[in-house]
């Protein structure tokens, strides 16, 4: 048997790290405080050992398992249905439920705790897909912040801003995207990355757009992969030669891209007669601007005002981070060598691109749970680090400290959020 390298084995102990980081949080979540008598929240709340643990059930969660359990999955073939522009991960939670849902009732482990058998039955697919998801996040900004020659020990604290959050205490149990909020934005800048580290032929790059191209029909912000897999095309290929060919070639990665979705609703129109998207129903995602310009343009700049001014409304965690992506670098060009700090912002620019990227694509959605803000909290994090690793690294007496800092930091966010009632949707 061929042993394994230094790397290999430091890699494999980083991946059971991050598994582990991934199961455990989640599981502490459900020694969070009950919901007081008469809360009420959309969902339902599970409790578990003698009532000394819990968890809640969104509402939501019913409109993907019923799919699953419907004859021939024929619910979303239903006019109008509620999650029928959500189809991959309906499938990728049926996929992921077959095996365990099998394995729990030849042993009969579904009758343990009777008022979570019927829950486990059709949601075990969705609870692993979210142990995956967030594994994969953790994995990818490990990897990023790897690419900036971060210390492993800051990378190991910080991590657990990731799953140490109200997204994970609310919706971990939940058959819902909610996870992707987490991993979208770090998938997104991971591409970018991988594409600047490696040479990445077309055909792999064809590949890598079509299976990405099934992602928004999970989650509507997977959507912003396509713009990173145009930036890591320009990466290996120089923009001035055969510029008609590129073209053509970024209009055939589009096409591609688009295509499960395109395939997707031209089934449903085939069967159902017509398609339907809740999101764009009910909140007016992006059409909210064609429905205001149709009235006149002062109700447009009026409307767009009104969602500018909720948008606005920034969780504490994201301006925390803000503020830091604005005093850390500047701190820096002023301390250190300017070049060498100006350098580092060059590089830096694609994550401060798709922070953009975000942040506007957010905005028009017209709809701001503070879920959502947690894409633009997951990138803003990572220059912060890079800013608080080069400061560890240039202050020697920081070297120690900053690690400490930041363990303290995530630990007591961590903490604030396990004890706290609620939130339960």
């Amino acid at each position: 048997m061929k042993k394994l390298t230094l790397n290999q084995k430091s890699a494999r102990r980083d991946y059971l790290f991050y598994l582990f980081l991934s199961i455990t949080i989640p599981v502490t979540f459900l020694f969070s405080p009950f919901p007081p008598p008469g809360t009420e929240f959309c969902g339902n709340y599970i409790t578990l050992i003698d009532n000394i643990a819990g968890f809640p059930i969104n509402c939501d969660s019913v409109t993907f398992t019923d799919v699953l359990v419907s004859p021939n999955f024929e619910l979303i073939f239903t006019p109008d249905y509620v999650r029928q522009n959500r189809p991959f991960f309906i499938l990728l939670g049926g996929v992921l439920s077959y095996i365990p849902t099998e394995f729990l009732r030849i042993f009969r482990l579904l009758y343990i705790f009777p008022e979570t058998n019927s829950y486990l039955q059709h949601s075990i697919g969705f609870i692993l897909l979210n142990i995956l998801t967030l594994f994969l996040s953790l994995v990818l900004f490990h990897k990023i912040l790897m690419y900036f020659h971060v210390q492993k020990s800051l990378i190991y604290t910080s991590s657990l801003f990731l799953v140490g959050n109200e997204i994970v205490k609310v919706f971990f149990w939940s058959a819902l995207p909610q996870m992707f909020n987490i991993l979208t934005p770090i998938a997104t800048i991971s591409i970018v990355y991988w594409g600047l580290q490696t040479k990445i032929t077309n055909k792999i790059l064809l590949i890598l757009t079509f299976f990405l191209g099934f992602f928004p029909l999970a989650y509507g912000t997977c959507l912003l992969f396509f713009p990173s897999i145009v930036t890591v095309y320009f990466c290996n290929n120089k923009i001035a030669q055969n510029s008609y060919k590129k073209i053509l070639f970024l209009f055939f990665l589009a096409v591609l891209f688009l295509l499960p979705t395109i395939l997707w609703i031209s089934i449903i129109k085939l069967i159902v007669g017509s398609f339907y998207s809740h999101e764009s129903d009910t909140y007016r995602q992006f059409l909210w601007t064609v429905d205001a310009l149709k009235i006149n343009w002062s109700h447009f700049l009026n409307t767009a005002g009104g969602y500018w001014q909720s948008y606005l409304n920034f969780p504490q965690e994201l301006n925390v981070l803000l503020w830091l992506n604005i005093i850390l670098p500047i701190w820096s060009i002023f301390r250190y060598n300017r070049q060498e700090i100006l350098s580092l912002l060059g590089t830096l620019k694609f994550i401060y691109a798709i922070f953009v990227l975000f942040f506007i694509f957010l905005y028009f959605i017209a709809f701001y749970p503070e879920r959502l803000y947690f894409n633009l909290i997951a990138i803003a994090l990572i220059p912060t680090l890079i800013f608080f690793n080069l400061i560890a690294t240039r202050e020697k007496h920081c070297y120690s400290i900053v690690p400490v800092l930041i363990f303290l930091m995530s630990t007591s966010h961590f903490l604030g959020i396990l004890f706290q009632v609620g939130p339960y949707d």
